[in-house]
């Protein structure tokens, strides 16, 4: 391309847009109302809510703090569960499939005193209006459909799980946050509960082992003394007092820690104590992210965008009908003049 060919394109290519300003406005203004009154009609609120798991060793005390400038979880150190666990619990298909099912009554407006109107009581199959043949069909549709509006954000150095549900009422996110909440406690709830009571049982069998080798070891203690009342004057006799005295004292010891242990997991078999820490709750939070005027922006900018795409395929197209205009004139001077040649030719 030679330097007289750019600005003479430029010149072109401007001489262009101002011819199809007509295109170019509608388009731009076909977005603006098109996308504008989208966001009218079909509003979209967020709620939000952050948690934090409840860490399962309170005894960790400053760790915690030490652990999180490092980069580390301490909840994997300490037996509870990553933050990568309950980030991938709050987008799996089994809970999201409990919340569509759900049965939620919510208010589609507030009145300016803060009262709601227009209640509405419906599971999100019947507000997603989700398709199958089958009910399962129908609550997977719902879940796909969650899927996309459920974001989960995680920051591993402050411990912090944040979720941001997104729904056409601001009292339907809120509530579908609060419900997703709620599931996440209670499954990992159930499933401390579930691990206690394996515990609980296993912990129950090695009590009974341990008490009856306890009871074994002071029988045969018992019976030494009987037989040896004076054993005070014998060093053999002294050295097996020891010897039986140490086996008594050993499985004592196994034997209370076992009963701690079975005790603590009797305990956290019936826990209904939460295991996360809501931060921040989600009532109150919900927020309008649709705006009609935001919206007509981005509208008129895609509508704009797209007319430029039109006014330069046209010009596309009439460059290439003119080029091959004149390659068929050309040709068809070449041929005439072919032609006429030709009858020279015979007439010498």
């Amino acid at each position: 391309m030679s330097e007289l060919e750019v600005p003479v394109s430029l010149f072109g290519a401007s001489r262009r847009l101002v011819q199809r300003r007509r295109v170019w406005a509608s388009g731009a203004v076909g977005g603006a109302i098109l996308l504008g009154v989208f966001a009218w009609v079909r509003p979209a609120y967020e709620a939000e809510s952050a948690f934090t798991p409840v860490l399962s060793d309170a005894s960790t005390g400053g760790l915690s703090g030490l652990a999180a400038q490092l980069g580390f979880n301490l909840n994997s150190i300490t037996g509870g569960q990553p933050l990568e666990f309950y980030a991938n619990l709050v987008t799996s298909r089994e809970l999201l499939a409990q919340v569509a099912i759900t049965q939620f009554t919510f208010p589609q407006t507030i009145d300016p005193a803060g009262n709601g109107r227009d209640t509405v009581r419906a599971s999100l199959l019947e507000l997603y209006g989700a398709t199958g043949d089958s009910p399962d069909e129908r609550v997977q549709d719902a879940v796909k459909i969650l899927s996309r509006k459920v974001a989960v954000d995680q920051d591993v150095r402050a411990n912090v799980v944040t979720l941001n549900v997104r729904a056409r009422w601001p009292a339907l996110a809120t509530a579908v946050t609060r419900r997703i909440i709620d599931l996440v406690n209670e499954f990992n709830l159930r499933s401390l509960q579930s691990q206690a009571g394996a515990e609980r049982r296993f912990v129950e069998g090695r009590l009974a082992v341990a008490q009856r080798d306890l009871v074994s070891a002071e029988d045969s203690l018992e019976r030494f003394l009987d037989r040896n009342r004076t054993y005070q004057n014998s060093p053999r006799l002294m050295f097996e007092e020891a010897r039986l005295q140490r086996r008594v004292d050993l499985r004592q010891q196994v034997y209370t820690t076992l009963a701690q242990s079975y005790e603590q997991a009797r305990i956290s078999e019936v826990r209904n104590t939460p295991v996360i820490t809501v931060i921040t709750p989600p009532e109150g939070s919900a927020t309008r992210v649709r705006k009609p005027v935001t919206m007509a922006l981005a509208g008129g900018l895609v509508g704009f965008l797209l007319a430029l795409a039109v006014i330069a395929l046209q010009a596309l197209v009439e460059r290439e009908r003119q080029t091959n205009a004149k390659e068929y004139e050309d040709f068809k001077s070449a041929l005439t003049s072919w032609r006429s040649g030709g009858k020279r030719a015979q007439v010498r």
